[in-house]
């Protein structure tokens, strides 16, 4: 919708800020607290866990969230004509037009997203029992230099 400089920062804030923290309580309570407890049921499953909740979280929610604040700033200002609220196959019609050329594009951040969270979330797991076996190398070293000092 081209709506100028009609409430350019108040929906660029909310449409860069709100997924940001999503993704981050999302990774934090789903992977990151399941990976210190070592709640780890198999690792790939995490992996899917985290692609699916960054492509939610990072893509589809700005792309649900953008034209509910394009339309009320739309609405608001009158520079652009809205179907009333309760058309929704209307609403719909219009977000469809919209985003109808930016769906290849939407395939690659998509993609993106996704294979960027399974690394991110591989290279936790591999840096997380890495540290867990240097930890239990350096108990063993311990109990060696006591069983030899005595």
């Amino acid at each position: 919708m081209k709506l100028r400089n009609y409430g350019t920062v108040p929906t660029m804030l909310g449409l860069t800020i709100t997924p940001a923290a999503v993704t981050a309580l999302l990774h934090s309570q789903l992977i990151i607290n399941k990976l210190l407890l070592l709640e780890i049921p198999c690792s790939l499953c995490m992996e899917s866990k985290s692609a699916l909740s960054q492509t939610c979280s990072g893509v589809f929610l700005p792309l649900i969230l953008a034209p509910i604040a394009n339309f009320s700033i739309a609405a608001g200002s009158g520079i652009y004509n809205v179907p009333y609220i309760t058309n929704v196959r209307e609403i719909f019609r219009q977000v469809l037009t919209i985003y109808q050329p930016m769906f290849p594009k939407i395939a690659m951040i998509f993609t993106f997203h996704a294979l960027l969270a399974g690394f991110i979330t591989y290279s936790e797991i591999k840096s997380y029992l890495r540290m867990l076996d240097t930890q239990y190398l350096i108990e063993e070293e311990k109990k060696e230099k006591f069983e030899n000092v005595l």
